[in-house]
């Protein structure tokens, strides 16, 4: 087992070693390297990677949110896979490959959401989520993203003329439409998965029973005193 020292350190070695190649493209691309024929767009987009790839191993760092760092490693390979890929150019060069990764990515923030979801759920009393919540949460999450992404590359076309939506209309439904299909992948998942399994021992194999527990007791007790301040 890892001390908790031990894993303080591997904790801010994620923060430091994760960003660190959105930092060397997003340098590239500021100098005009980038082989994305949008080059401000790919540019952008290495930039806002290196903060969302620290999101994670700061949040164990403050204790806000201990995930296991396999879940870890997989966000931060899907967004290398967005990120790296357009920089190569490769998403000019394959037709469906937007497409795949908006539907991945869909369906990861999705699998965030609900594994979050669970937890809060699992350790904590006075919060109480039903399954069909649950699920609904998962799906609205999943999709709102999307939706998110696609509103702030029009913000940034009309703030900066950043060339973000350089495609047509049908291309950001196209888009939004994956996103959809992510978020929906993630829910039939989350039905076949609360089917055989109650939220206790899903959650119970992350392997964080102890630290959890601590993190939902501070819930609680603000949760008390929100009630309090009423």
């Amino acid at each position: 087992m890892i001390s908790e020292e031990t894993e303080r350190k591997i904790d801010l070695a994620c923060l430091i070693l994760l960003p660190l190649s959105f930092v060397v493209m997003f340098l590239l691309g500021f100098f005009g390297y980038a082989m994305n024929k949008n080059h401000e767009y790919a540019t952008t987009v290495q930039f806002i990677s290196i903060f969302v790839v620290m999101v994670l191993p700061f949040m164990r760092i403050k204790r806000i949110f201990y995930a296991p760092y396999w879940f870890i490693f997989v966000m931060t390979a899907n967004i290398y896979m967005f990120s790296v890929l357009l920089f190569l150019g490769i998403y000019d060069r394959i037709w469906w490959w937007d497409h795949f990764s908006h539907w991945l990515s869909s369906l990861l923030v999705a699998m965030i959401v609900f594994i979050a979801l669970l937890i809060i759920e699992n350790y904590t009393e006075r919060i109480t989520i039903p399954k069909a919540m649950l699920l609904f949460l998962t799906f609205m999450f999943g999709l709102a993203l999307g939706c998110i992404w696609e509103m702030w590359e029009a913000g940034m076309d009309g703030a900066f003329g950043a060339g973000m939506m350089i495609y047509s209309v049908h291309d950001t439904l196209n888009d939004l439409w994956m996103d959809f299909f992510g978020a929906l992948t993630m829910v039939v998942l989350g039905i076949v998965i609360l089917h055989f399994k109650e939220p206790a021992e899903i959650v119970g194999r992350i392997g964080l029973d102890h630290k959890m527990r601590s993190i939902g007791k501070k819930w609680d007790r603000r949760c008390d005193g929100l009630r309090r301040n009423k």
